[in-house]
């Protein structure tokens, strides 16, 4: 669920093509595909553009997780030791599916006037569902995800006290959202796009503070 709200790069703004050539290479690991089974330049060149024409609106780490999906058979797709375009299609196809039934889900937590008891119990549904998803996605070693579905996981371990922070913690945390969030307009506006943010700059400090304190802390809870 994380990523469905990711501030991450979508494949439309990649300018380096060798991160297309990366995912591939990791689907082709992923997928355990043998080097004689994988595609020739042509081949691949014609699966990167698929890549960049057809699934532009996903970043990479959601088309890697879509194929991660796949492989635990959470999609009901049958797979191979096979990655070509058909594959690729396929994937996302039922991605696309398992994407929009989550999405619902996160919606029905937000309508008006919805009995107590009923808002309660979608709130329970979608946390469960968002910290589901975040231990599917949380990758010790890669970038912190952020997202509004993070931070909910986050206070949920705080309030529960699984996570504690000392103060000197909190202002790491708070440091480190600052730095990444100047980057984040930096390369905004290298690229002469209008960086969206919150309409209070310290909230959304305090949203990548806390998505970047639950991504260094999960492994302990």
């Amino acid at each position: 669920m994380e990523l469905l709200f990711s501030s991450e790069q979508k494949i439309k703004n990649i300018t380096d093509t060798n991160e297309i050539a990366n995912l591939v290479n990791y689907l082709n690991v992923l997928l355990n595909v043998k080097k004689e089974n994988q595609l020739n330049d042509i081949e691949q060149s014609v699966l990167n553009g698929v890549i960049i024409s057809q699934f532009s609106n996903y970043t990479v780490n959601e088309l890697k997780n879509a194929f991660r999906l796949a492989v635990a058979n959470k999609l009901g797709v049958e797979m191979f030791n096979k990655l070509d375009s058909l594959v690729f299609g396929k994937v996302l196809k039922a991605y696309a599916k398992h994407k929009s039934t989550i999405i619902q889900a996160y919606n029905a937590t937000k309508k008006i006037a919805l009995p107590d008891v009923n808002k309660e119990k979608l709130n329970k549904l979608a946390l469960k569902e968002f910290i589901k998803e975040y231990k599917i996605n949380h990758d010790p070693n890669g970038a912190p995800i952020i997202s509004t579905p993070a931070e909910r996981v986050f206070l949920h371990y705080l309030a529960a006290k699984k996570i504690y922070l000392t103060p000197g913690e909190k202002q790491k945390f708070i440091s480190m959202a600052e730095v990444m969030l100047r980057m984040e307009k930096r390369e905004q506006r290298t690229k002469k796009k209008q960086f969206r943010l919150n309409s209070d700059p310290k909230a959304m400090v305090k949203n990548y503070a806390r998505c970047i304190a639950l991504h260094y802390k999960f492994l302990s809870i």
